[in-house]
Protein backbone atom coordinates (compact mmCIF):
# COMPACT_ATOMS: atom_id res chain seq x y z
CA UNK A 1 0.00 0.00 0.00
CA UNK A 2 1.31 3.03 -1.08
CA UNK A 3 1.33 6.25 0.89
CA UNK A 4 -2.26 8.84 0.61
CA UNK A 5 -0.86 12.18 -0.77
CA UNK A 6 -2.09 15.16 1.23
CA UNK A 7 -3.85 17.72 0.17
CA UNK A 8 -2.96 20.50 2.70
CA UNK A 9 -6.72 20.89 3.33
CA UNK A 10 -7.84 19.49 6.41
CA UNK A 11 -10.71 17.17 6.36
CA UNK A 12 -13.52 18.15 8.35
CA UNK A 13 -16.42 15.33 8.66
CA UNK A 14 -19.92 16.54 8.33
CA UNK A 15 -22.31 15.73 10.88
CA UNK A 16 -24.03 12.55 10.62
CA UNK A 17 -27.06 10.46 12.44
CA UNK A 18 -27.18 6.80 11.69
CA UNK A 19 -30.35 4.81 13.01
CA UNK A 20 -32.02 1.55 11.59
CA UNK A 21 -35.41 0.15 11.58
CA UNK A 22 -37.39 -3.06 11.70
CA UNK A 23 -39.02 -4.47 8.13
CA UNK A 24 -40.87 -7.32 7.93
CA UNK A 25 -39.34 -7.86 4.51
CA UNK A 26 -37.17 -5.88 2.05
CA UNK A 27 -38.81 -4.47 -1.13
CA UNK A 28 -36.14 -2.93 -4.23
CA UNK A 29 -36.30 0.76 -2.67
CA UNK A 30 -36.11 2.23 -6.03
CA UNK A 31 -39.42 0.76 -6.36
CA UNK A 32 -41.07 1.91 -3.32
CA UNK A 33 -42.44 6.04 -4.55
CA UNK A 34 -42.97 7.09 -0.60
CA UNK A 35 -39.37 6.08 0.11
CA UNK A 36 -38.03 7.74 -3.14
CA UNK A 37 -40.11 11.10 -1.71
CA UNK A 38 -38.25 10.94 1.28
CA UNK A 39 -34.91 10.74 0.19
CA UNK A 40 -35.34 13.34 -2.37
CA UNK A 41 -37.42 15.75 0.05
CA UNK A 42 -34.15 15.16 2.41
CA UNK A 43 -31.29 15.68 -0.06
CA UNK A 44 -33.19 18.76 -0.50
CA UNK A 45 -33.16 19.76 2.89
CA UNK A 46 -29.70 19.35 3.40
CA UNK A 47 -28.63 21.54 0.66
CA UNK A 48 -25.30 20.67 -1.28
CA UNK A 49 -22.97 18.14 -0.24
CA UNK A 50 -25.32 16.48 1.97
CA UNK A 51 -26.60 13.23 1.39
CA UNK A 52 -29.46 10.55 2.67
CA UNK A 53 -28.19 6.46 1.97
CA UNK A 54 -30.73 3.96 2.36
CA UNK A 55 -29.50 0.33 2.73
CA UNK A 56 -30.88 -3.14 4.12
CA UNK A 57 -28.30 -4.98 6.32
CA UNK A 58 -27.07 -8.30 5.45
CA UNK A 59 -27.45 -10.24 8.65
CA UNK A 60 -30.51 -8.36 10.44
CA UNK A 61 -33.93 -7.73 9.32
CA UNK A 62 -33.63 -3.98 9.23
CA UNK A 63 -32.92 -0.96 6.88
CA UNK A 64 -29.80 1.28 7.50
CA UNK A 65 -30.70 4.94 7.60
CA UNK A 66 -27.59 7.18 7.41
CA UNK A 67 -28.18 10.69 7.24
CA UNK A 68 -25.10 13.40 6.60
CA UNK A 69 -24.95 17.13 6.28
CA UNK A 70 -23.40 20.32 6.93
CA UNK A 71 -25.69 20.88 9.84
CA UNK A 72 -26.13 18.85 13.12
CA UNK A 73 -29.75 20.20 13.66
CA UNK A 74 -30.94 19.67 9.96
CA UNK A 75 -28.97 16.13 9.78
CA UNK A 76 -31.24 15.41 12.81
CA UNK A 77 -34.41 16.48 11.67
CA UNK A 78 -34.42 15.03 8.33
CA UNK A 79 -32.83 11.72 9.50
CA UNK A 80 -35.99 11.80 12.15
CA UNK A 81 -38.68 12.44 8.88
CA UNK A 82 -37.05 9.76 7.20
CA UNK A 83 -36.69 7.02 9.69
CA UNK A 84 -40.31 7.73 10.77
CA UNK A 85 -41.49 7.52 6.70
CA UNK A 86 -39.73 4.31 5.93
CA UNK A 87 -40.88 3.00 9.41
CA UNK A 88 -44.60 3.50 8.45
CA UNK A 89 -44.13 2.54 4.67
CA UNK A 90 -41.78 -0.66 5.67
CA UNK A 91 -42.87 -1.80 9.35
Amino acid sequence: AGAVPRSGAPFTPFPRRLTKISVGSRPPLDGVPAIGALVEAGQTQLGPGGRVFLRYSGTEPVLRVLVEGREAATVDAVSAQVTSGCAAVLG
